[in-house]
């Protein structure tokens, strides 16, 4: 085992397949990838949702699942952004690559953030995609927060879609990246600015996310016990 959080679980063969060997990103390691994320915000108070929750949204009876209606319980909490890892599937071959983007609602701007290292802000699949997005999450919100009185979150169903023109510095630089940009979108987006990764290639963006995931103070593998060392 490599990872331990809370009750999410990593073995070092499923981190080296889907980060060190120049794979596409699973949903269990982007779920690792996202906690690590979260449990080490500053500053700006996010509120990261699990891939599986994005994945969820994408199916006809998202509004419907008990899974999806507690992720938007956070009635009485106030954040400045709440970011949903997206995948899409492949709409050609459903058996084949899929892709992972960000959207990202901004409730000070009062809008939809949409990040996407791969295709340009007016990609038709990426608008077609983005308004299924943008109305299942309208609908959850209003779903579940009219059953509470006193709800103090805003409402959302006036902030439209604003798809970012990303630098050059944050296109993948193959087919199988879109997970590593995703994440690094989710970590570093603060409503404004994208991370800057000029000077990285693909293995050192790799290896980048590995040690943060390896490193990061939410895993709470005893690496001495492990390697017998107590």
């Amino acid at each position: 085992m490599i990872f331990k959080a809370d009750e999410t679980y990593a073995t070092a063969a499923e981190v080296a397949k889907s980060i060190a060997m120049g794979r596409s990103l699973q949903t269990s390691m982007m779920h690792v990838a996202t906690y690590v994320i979260s449990q080490d915000q500053k500053g700006l108070r996010k509120k990261i949702m699990s891939p599986w929750i994005g994945i969820k949204l994408m199916q006809a009876d998202a509004t419907k699942s008990a899974m999806v209606q507690n992720a938007f319980n956070f009635l009485n909490t106030k954040y400045d952004l709440i970011l949903f890892p997206i995948f899409e599937p492949n709409q050609a071959d459903p058996k084949g690559q899929g892709h992972w983007f960000t959207m990202a609602l901004n409730l000070e701007a009062e809008k939809f953030h949409v990040i996407d290292s791969m295709r340009p802000p007016n990609s038709p699949q990426l608008i077609i995609t983005t308004n299924k997005m943008w109305a299942k999450v309208v609908t959850m919100w209003v779903k579940v927060t009219k059953n509470h009185p006193g709800c103090t979150v805003p409402t959302i169903c006036r902030h439209h879609l604003d798809y970012i023109d990303r630098p050059p510095s944050f296109t993948q630089f193959g087919k199988h990246d879109c997970g590593l940009f995703t994440l690094m979108a989710i970590q570093h987006w603060d409503g404004k600015r994208l991370p800057d990764l000029i000077g990285f290639d693909e293995m050192k963006l790799r290896k980048h996310v590995l040690f943060q995931i390896i490193n990061n103070s939410a895993n709470m593998i005893n690496w001495r016990a492990e390697l017998g060392m107590d």
